[in-house]
């Protein structure tokens, strides 16, 4: 949920993967916007404060998706000390399964390599 006021966006408060609605981070949210947002199984509730004209609210969904090799390298950015295109490619050649398999795989892998001293 945003606030639009002479071109510029103020975030207001977001939801996503099915979560229950919170206030936004941000100055502008957190001084202005100071109502409780109030859920129940399938409904949120929540009084707004009254904009002066133009300003507008607006409710916005996204879908969000991922590729497969982005979300191996978001593994890897992570799991290791720097990702390379050859550590991507190696973790794509590790089994012809999701991502998750892949990435299991690995773990599995790194867990099985001798220990050093």
């Amino acid at each position: 949920l945003t606030r639009r006021e002479e071109g510029t966006v103020y975030s207001v408060a977001r939801s996503y993967d099915g979560y229950p609605w919170e206030i936004a981070a941000g100055e502008f949210a957190s001084s202005v916007f100071k109502a409780k947002i109030s859920c129940n199984s399938n409904t949120c509730f929540v009084t707004l404060p009254t904009l002066e004209a133009p300003a507008k609210y607006y409710l916005t969904a996204y879908d969000y998706s991922i590729s497969p090799r982005d979300e191996l390298a978001r593994f890897l950015e992570s799991a290791t000390f720097g990702i390379t295109q050859s550590g991507i490619q190696d973790l794509e050649n590790l089994s012809s399964g999701t991502s998750e398999e892949k990435i299991s795989k690995w773990v599995e892998d790194q867990m099985n390599i001798p220990h050093t001293s």
